[in-house]
């Protein structure tokens, strides 16, 4: 995630795209397990990281 760009299609690792983001319909969210430390979450119009072991949800803005 450090190196990693969140464009429209999921995130990019230079020109890779290493996560994926599937087209959801309104209020539907999608969640993953990025690793033993965090989840993403996402919708159609916003993109979180939950921190497991504090229970943080942290919500990445648009620009």
């Amino acid at each position: 995630m450090k190196e990693g760009k969140v464009v429209n299609k999921g995130v990019k690792v230079k020109s890779k795209l290493v996560i994926p983001f599937y087209k959801l319909e309104g209020g539907m969210y999608f969640a993953t397990d990025y690793s033993e430390e965090m989840k993403l979450l996402y919708n159609e119009r916003s993109l979180g990281i939950f921190f497991k072991e504090s229970k943080d949800l942290v919500q990445i803005g648009r620009w």
